[in-house]
């Protein structure tokens, strides 16, 4: 007898448009993750609208997973902030990883070497210079414990590598609400 694995994928299009490694390439993963959905072998579900604050987008995406996973196995693709169990110390703002709930594994990918990335700071939005994690962090290709960083686990990659948002930054803010188009 053949067992059909239930899939879901969130897709959640954060108030900053992350990095895609390349738009051709994003573009690609798009029409086969839409392509795999038409197969029956996923489902997609895209986080997008309007929302008045980061902390009101997260708590919606909290929720949306926490409602995915009733359905079936739940893959999120998100920023490392997101993605986080608790805020970090000094920030006002809760991670929609917060709202999932404890079914849920949450793994960082953290670069070990530094590098570029874009995201929002208190500075801005823009790309930001990384810097190399201290000797012995680990080793790139490695999943070691994330908990006193937030997450259940990071999984190591050399370096990052930022690229432009998918759309444009309007001057002096983040870009609009949307994220990547299926």
């Amino acid at each position: 007898m053949k067992s059909t694995l239930g899939l879901l994928l969130l897709i959640a299009a954060s108030p900053v448009v992350h990095a895609k490694a390349c738009p051709a390439d994003a573009m690609l993963q798009r029409q086969w993750l839409m392509a795999e959905e038409a197969r029956g072998h996923l489902s997609l579900h895209f986080q997008r609208g309007k929302v008045d604050s980061n902390d009101d987008f997260d708590h919606r995406v909290g929720d949306a997973l926490r409602g995915l996973a009733t359905k079936g196995h739940v893959i999120a693709y998100s920023g490392n902030f997101h993605n986080m169990k608790v805020a970090p110390p000094g920030l006002n703002v809760v991670p929609a990883g917060a709202y999932v709930g404890p079914t849920f594994t949450h793994i960082a990918i953290v670069d070990v070497n530094g590098g570029t990335a874009w995201f929002s700071t208190a500075e801005g939005t823009g790309m930001h210079k990384l810097t190399a994690k201290r000797a012995g962090y680990g080793k790139p290709g490695t999943l070691i414990d994330g908990h006193e960083n937030g997450y259940d686990f990071m999984y190591l990659v050399p370096t990052f590598s930022a690229s432009p948002p998918s759309k444009p930054v309007p001057a002096g803010g983040a870009p609009q609400q949307g994220g990547a188009t299926p």
